[in-house]
């Protein structure tokens, strides 16, 4: 089952929910912080305090509820809003303590102190609330702050910027191993987002073009440069910092804390709304999809907004309307001239004109005959006819293109395509597996990906993968995918039984193919080696074992995870014998061999079968990670010969 972990930064306290999908928690923890007052009207938090109490909410989360991190298939943060914070964007210390949303030391904000200056722009009041004003003044107030600002050497944020940031990676340059450089595929450096509930409080966001304003920006005094990027609360915001063998989690949402509520209390129509009482009280009332301006004191902000385009059956909608428009402009145009044709036109007729003539059907038995009245279809209505086919014409194609395009070349690509690998399921431990697969030289066209979750099929496309949408357990899609011809399958989906169902089909269809799968309960293990699978990854008994051990000897636990990680440290790598091996005992090479692999079988070294290298013989051994390029020339001549 996938879970999901919800993070609320409040103003006193951090915690964090673990649920299921259908919001039941199964795992919480919640940790304060220290509320810091150096004088009257003045609340600062220390940033840092924030940002450890938030990784052990999470960690302590999933301890509560059994589950490890690559159980998790999104992240999402809720966060007290106008609470600003700046840091060192080279080390990532804070230049100073974050300024809270109850601070009051900002109260002065508009220079003719006029507090409804910037309410048409921002709906908000010039006060001490928003956290521009805030960032300011630690610019004004931090000694050589704005200077350093203006280099490009700080970042500002409020706290879901800040804790996106650290979660994202922070200050540490990311690993990019050899063949993610090469690959394309190598991750991007810390995240520096925030979503557009956050940024409509902070006073310098137009809630007209949902983005910074830059006379905003000069006025209050806070560079553009060190502001995020503003995205909609639902969508991408990066994935939390791979750490030894914790996997990529996406955060998919972010939301200021009322506004969050304000969701997740199903205010989702024009009129709903709801009443928080927390460290403050606040209501909240859905105004619809336009920004709605009081004349009464309240204030306009953005509740939330879903990422990605509209779809297609609105887009087509939208250009129909568009064209029905033109339509009815010339026809207006026409009936104007109605003298200027074969015969006095009716408005009926001049519809009936402007119809056939943009659409080019054209019948011919009205037309122009004056010279005004070739001159308004020579310039009028011949550029309109053009706009009317690119509406309707281009959406088709449009909506058309797209899926034949992805069509062909799947079909070429399955003419040609032999001993590939499918991973069946993209999520957490189907991401993980494809991120070893090409840590280990497999090219990215050379892996197939079956899910039917549309977002995560646009993931795997943009690293490269090929995408296949259906679901694993029907034979069609695994033809689709090629499965008879493929070299080996990982099996990765939510639920146990599901595997059980793909493992069955995979093998009905390729008897010979090599089947690796993952299961929760150790309880299940047999089901699968039953229904065919080669190799059997028992997730939540792997993980236990770990933190069994963790207790008495963490640094076991280290290396193990460091050994699991291909693209940093220590990993464990497989490759031929060279021909002055032959005769040797493995012990004595110059690499730490694990074992020996003859004839499609492993040998410990404490096995008679591995006293000495035979030849043909494959050697499982331990490498350093950045040593990569002879591996990646072997596995690219392994892949040759098998094709």
């Amino acid at each position: 089952m996938p879970y999901i972990a919800a993070i609320d930064q409040g103003t006193t306290s951090t915690r964090c929910y673990i649920t299921t999908p259908d919001g039941e928690v199964v795992g919480t923890a919640q940790f304060e912080h220290e509320q810091i007052m150096p004088r009257e009207g003045w609340v600062e938090h220390d940033p840092r305090e924030i940002w450890r109490n938030t990784r052990r909410a999470l960690s302590e989360a999933l301890v509560d509820a059994d589950l490890d991190v690559e159980d998790l298939d999104a992240v999402g943060l809720t966060n007290q809003r106008e609470t600003a914070v700046i840091w060192d964007k080279a080390t990532g210390k804070p230049i100073y303590n974050a300024i809270v949303w109850q601070d009051t030391r900002t109260e002065e904000v508009a220079p003719d102190g006029d507090k409804t200056r910037y309410m048409k722009k921002t709906g908000l009041l010039a006060n001490s609330y928003p956290a521009g004003p805030k960032w300011a003044w630690i610019l004004d107030n931090v000694e050589g702050a704005r200077e350093r600002a203006e280099k490009g050497e700080l970042l500002a944020g409020t706290i879901d910027t800040w804790l996106i940031w650290n979660l994202t990676g922070g200050a540490r340059e990311p690993r990019r191993s050899v063949f993610a450089e090469m690959f394309g595929f190598a991750r991007d450096r810390a995240q520096h987002v925030t979503d557009v509930t956050n940024a409509s409080r902070t006073l310098l966001m137009d809630l007209e073009t949902l983005d910074w304003d830059e006379e905003l920006c000069e006025e209050i005094g806070v560079p553009r440069q060190i502001l995020p990027e503003i995205k909609p609360s639902f969508g991408h915001f990066g994935s939390i910092r791979r750490q030894k063998s914790s996997r990529e989690v996406p955060i998919t949402g972010v939301l200021g804390d009322q506004q969050a509520a304000l969701f997740g209390q199903g205010c989702l129509e024009e009129g709903s709304a709801k009443m928080t009482y927390g460290t403050g009280l606040f209501m909240l009332l859905n105004t619809g999809e336009k920004p709605q301006f009081s004349e009464h004191g309240l204030l306009t902000t953005v509740a939330y907004q879903k990422a990605g385009k509209p779809p297609a059956w609105a887009l087509i909608s939208r250009r129909f309307l568009y064209a029905i428009l033109l339509i009815v402009i010339v026809s207006v145009l026409v009936w104007l001239d109605k003298d200027g044709y074969t015969e006095p036109l009716t408005f009926i007729d001049a519809v009936y004109y402007s119809a056939v003539s943009l659409s080019t059907t054209g019948y011919g038995d009205i037309t122009p005959v004056t010279q005004t009245a070739r001159v308004f279809n020579i310039l009028v209505v011949t550029p309109m006819r053009v706009a009317f086919l690119m509406l309707l014409v281009g959406t088709t194609l449009s909506v058309l293109t797209e899926d034949s395009r992805k069509t062909l070349q799947l079909q070429r690509w399955r003419k040609s395509v032999r001993n590939h690998t499918i991973v069946i399921g993209y999520g957490t431990k189907g991401r993980s597996a494809v991120e070893a697969l090409l840590a280990e030289g497999m090219a990215p066209s050379n892996i197939v990906v079956i899910d039917d979750n549309n977002e995560s099929l646009a993931h795997a496309e943009h690293r490269g993968l090929v995408a296949v949408h259906g679901n694993g357990t029907k034979a069609d899609v695994l033809r689709i995918a090629g499965v008879s011809r493929a070299r080996s399958v990982v099996v990765a989906p939510s639920s146990d039984d599901t595997a059980v169902l793909v493992t069955l089909s995979v093998r009905e269809i390729n008897p010979g193919v090599n089947i690796v799968a993952s299961v929760r309960e150790a309880e299940n293990q047999h089901l699968l080696e039953q229904s065919g699978a080669d190799s059997v990854v028992i997730s939540s008994e792997t993980a236990g074992r770990l933190l069994g051990i963790a207790t008495s000897t963490p640094s076991v636990v280290e290396m193990i995870e460091d050994l699991l990680s291909p693209d940093a440290g220590f990993t464990v790598a497989e490759r031929a014998i060279v021909d002055d091996e032959v005769g040797s005992n493995p012990r004595h090479l110059a690499d730490i061999v694990l074992g020996v692999v003859r004839s499609g079988e492993l040998y410990r070294l404490d096995s008679p079968e591995a006293e000495s290298v035979e030849p043909g013989d494959r050697l499982l051994y331990i490498r350093y990670a950045d040593d990569t390029q002879d591996d990646l020339t072997e596995a690219a001549r392994l892949q040759e010969d098998d094709l």
